[in-house]
């Protein structure tokens, strides 16, 4: 028999219409904070993903960005496109008023910028409690910037590294006195307990900076096999300084999450497949993962169409463990069911779907809609 390489993405075109809006926009709002820490009312703009709205159930992780009205639109809609492939996450996008007094790390080879740890700061104490408290967060968090941003970031590594989950530097500018932190990182990828980094330079530019400082990073890193899987350095040939931000960033993004999609053939190649998986990308990114309701149905839905009705039975089991209170976990029970010829079941599924889902009009509306298909 052929082996079957048709994925779940592709599955999902030509599968009957789903409980989903594909083509659903981003939510973004935007907060003022009036910080303590800078003495000052900074603006943040937070873009929650597609899903966030639909599966109330579900914990996101943050990602943090300096430069915010310059970075926010392409960060943000390449983040949310990339979801299924990467985990779905909530953006951040952080305001800046003086970049170079609250990015820079050093404003000489000697002295600390205060203004630097002053920021630093005012998003790890005001920042990441609001979005905590105000939003449904995992417990994981990423902190990317460019150019000085990028500094900013590999400064907040050195300081702090336990702060964040994850670092993404882009085009770090490692100049002014900057260049100091590459005497300090070696302290710090020495230690045994990391998270993750990724580092990316431009190779189009008029100076030497980017070619020498990824030089002199990638061979910091090289000394240190426990660095190979988390810390990433890559200087990307055809890019500048400003078009290695988004490059640099897919990059990033693509490698923490790399193993996210959980494949047709995957899911089918040992009983446990399902919860290996999960287990496995827990373990390495240190919080509990759950595939979202849309990857569930996306893998149930692909299991019926392929006439398994046994695998897919057990994802819908464990779509019910994971959301007990979500109307969505007994739509796909129903599913599975109504698959098996068992439309009673399946009945009894969809009459607690409906039930749980009164605060929607629309999603009570259709499933009402297949009870009385069923009966």
């Amino acid at each position: 028999m052929k082996e079957i390489l048709i994925s779940i993405k592709v599955l999902l075109l030509i599968l009957a219409a789903g409980p989903f809006e594909l083509n659903a926009a981003p939510d973004n709002n935007t907060i003022d904070i009036n910080s303590d820490v800078l003495q000052d009312t900074r603006r943040i703009i937070v873009s929650l993903p597609t899903n966030y709205q639909t599966e109330s159930f579900y914990q996101f992780p943050v990602l943090y960005m300096t430069d915010g009205d310059s970075q926010f639109e392409h960060i943000s809609s390449m983040t949310h496109y990339l979801s299924g492939t990467i985990s779905p996450m909530i953006v951040v996008a952080i305001e800046q008023k003086n970049r170079f007094a609250e990015l820079a790390p050093f404003i000489s080879e000697q002295a600390i910028s205060g203004n630097s740890e002053k920021f630093r700061q005012f998003i790890v104490d005001e920042v990441k409690p609001l979005i905590d408290k105000q939003y449904r967060t995992a417990d994981f968090a990423v902190l990317m910037g460019h150019s000085l941003g990028g500094a900013f970031v590999l400064n907040a590594y050195h300081q702090e590294p336990s702060q964040f989950d994850a670092y993404v530097s882009l085009a770090p500018s490692l100049a002014w006195g900057n260049e100091r932190l590459l005497t300090l990182l070696p302290k710090s990828f020495a230690q045994q307990q990391q998270p993750f980094v990724a580092i990316s330079f431009e190779g189009q530019s008029a100076f030497p900076t980017p070619q020498q400082s990824y030089n002199e990073l990638s061979q910091m890193i090289a000394k240190h096999p426990h660095l190979q899987l988390s810390h990433q350095v890559e200087l990307l040939p055809d890019e500048d300084h400003m078009s290695v931000a988004h490059l640099g960033a897919y990059h990033a993004l693509k490698r923490l999450y790399r193993g996210w999609f959980l494949s047709l053939p995957q899911a089918l190649s040992s009983d446990d497949a399902f919860e290996r998986h999960y287990q496995q990308l827990s373990n390495r990114l240190g919080y509990s993962v759950l595939p979202t309701e849309y990857e569930l149905w996306s893998l149930t839905s692909a299991l019926i169409n392929q006439g398994n009705q046994k695998v897919a039975a057990k994802i819908a089991n464990h779509a019910e463990q994971m959301y007990p209170d979500s109307h969505f976990s007994y739509s796909l029970l129903a599913d599975v069911a109504k698959a098996a010829n068992n439309n009673e079941q399946a009945a009894t599924y969809l009459d607690k779907a409906v039930e749980l889902s009164a605060h929607l009009p629309e999603r009570q509306a259709r499933y009402q809609s297949r009870l009385e298909q069923l009966r």
